[in-house]
Parts: structure tokens; C-alpha cells; sequence
């Protein structure tokens, strides 16, 4: 299983950061670049892109104020557990920054800096993703979020929870 979460500012397409789960290589700019750009292409359409599927990966873009886009990549998890690990890292950058900077994203070079703080929350979100066997797609979802988040014994939990 692996998993990765990507933020870019949405007006000027800056990756503003990028988090990931398992044995997968970090993106190079192109990649980030054509992700995004496929997002802006079809929003210039007024059609909004939400998800796509293929045999061993699962792509998901949400965009948020019309200022920060969030894409999350896995392979063996559903585009429901995707949807909700993006909703939650969303979360923790509302937390950080606030409404009002969101919306307007100003200075993207300091966003980057305040960001910083919430990488092991994403990191730990990350590591929610109960993907079960890695050859379905269909198998995953983040259950009990708050105690896997909380509690550094989390994969004991999980055990005790799944029997």
C-alpha cells in the first residue's frame, strides 16, 4: 500500500507541500504540474474533476475555497477512504492557518513555513489508511480517526478493533 497527499495552491499552481505513505518515490514537479493542470483544464470547462480510477491506483482532487488543491494518490484504498483522509488534512491546514488565510493565500512562501507544523498530523493521517489486502481496492476505510491520531499505540488498537 502506498499513498500520497499533494497541496498546491489552486490561482498560481505552487506545490505547497507533499506528504507520502509507503515505497513511493516522490513526484517530480512535471507530475504535480500535469495533475494540477488536468484539474485547471477541466474547471475552465465548468466540469469538475473528482476522482479516477485505474487498475492499481486511485487519483482524488478536492478543492477547497477555490484557493488550495489537495490530490491524494493510493494504490489498494477506496476513493471513499481517500475522500475522507483529504477532508481530514484539509482539516488540520483550516486549523493551522484559518479561514481568512485560506481564502486568500497571500504570501504562498510563508503558508509553506506555517504548514510545516501539521506534517506529522498528515503523516499519522497517512498512516490511518487501513488498506487491508493490497490487491482490492475496495477493502479500506480510516476508522476510529481521533484514537488512531491520539494514541501512539495505534496499531494495537486497530488489532483489538478489526478481531
Amino acid at each position: 500500500m502506498s499513498a500520497h497527499v499533494i497541496c498546491i495552491a489552486s490561482g498560481s499552481g505552487i506545490p505547497i507541500f507533499s506528504r507520502k505513505k509507503g515505497n513511493l518515490e516522490n513526484f517530480p514537479f512535471s507530475v504535480i504540474g500535469s495533475l494540477n493542470g488536468v484539474h485547471m483544464f477541466t474547471k475552465s470547462l465548468s466540469i469538475t474533476l473528482l476522482n479516477t480510477l485505474m487498475d492499481d491506483y486511485c487519483v482524488v482532487w478536492k478543492e477547497y475555497f477555490e484557493s488550495i488543491l489537495i490530490i491524494g494518490i493510493s494504490s489498494g484504498c477506496t476513493k471513499d477512504a481517500l475522500e475522507k483522509l483529504l477532508l481530514s488534512v484539509f482539516n488540520a491546514i483550516m486549523l493551522i492557518l484559518g479561514v481568512n488565510e485560506v481564502r486568500s493565500l497571500k504570501n504562498v512562501e510563508k503558508i509553506k513555513r506555517e504548514l510545516r507544523v501539521i506534517y506529522p498530523v498528515i503523516d499519522r493521517l497517512l498512516d490511518c489508511l487501513d488498506c487491508g489486502d493490497s490487491h482490492s481496492k475496495y477493502c479500506s476505510d480510516l476508522i476510529s480517526l481521533a484514537e488512531v491520531i491520539l494514541c501512539n499505540e495505534n496499531h494495537q488498537i486497530k488489532k483489538y478493533i478489526l478481531r
